[in-house]
């Protein structure tokens, strides 16, 4: 089994505060220079669940895990003829861990990954358009911003143009 290699950031410490803090939607405030430039490179998952779908942090992680298993694979039926396209490997993991700012009934579970982008099996699909397919079969407080793009999606609709610690335009 081969040995896995950490994400290499330039900060590591300051990549996770700014990643909370665009979590936690205030990364409008930082300086668009903050962002991560090599985290564009990779395909990023973010989620934020509901505590009253997960009262604790095990049961949210296995919600979002079986939640994109699903998606993963209804996607590939739709667009790869059932060809199972690779997931990569998850080179950086933040969460589960409740929003620092509502720590209430209301609160979430927030999680995000960037996992290595692997090709797809899927003959002439791009990366978008699989991605865009696989979010229309998840839950909305799942999204996903495919490697390369800055667009993040989220119900099958683009949500945005992320400009967070993880994405730069």
């Amino acid at each position: 089994m081969a040995a896995r290699r950490p994400f290499h950031a330039t900060r590591p410490p300051a990549l996770l505060l700014l990643t909370c803090l665009a979590v936690c939607g205030r990364a409008q405030a930082l300086p668009e220079a903050a962002a991560t430039a090599e985290a564009f490179y990779y395909d990023q998952v973010s989620a934020r669940i509901p505590r009253d779908e997960a009262p604790i942090a095990s049961v949210a992680m296995a919600r979002l895990i079986i939640a994109l298993h699903s998606a993963r694979k209804l996607a590939a039926q739709s667009l790869c003829n059932g060809n199972w396209p690779a997931a990569g490997e998850t080179l950086q993991r933040i969460g589960p861990f409740l929003s620092p700012t509502q720590m209430s009934e209301d609160s979430v579970w927030i999680y995000q990954s960037l996992q290595r982008a692997h090709p797809l099996a899927c003959g002439q699909v791009s990366r978008a358009r699989f991605f865009q397919e696989m979010t229309r079969h998840l839950p909305a407080w799942i999204s996903i911003r495919p490697a390369g793009q800055t667009t993040v999606f989220n119900q099958g609709a683009v949500q945005a143009r992320q400009r967070t610690a993880f994405a730069r335009r």
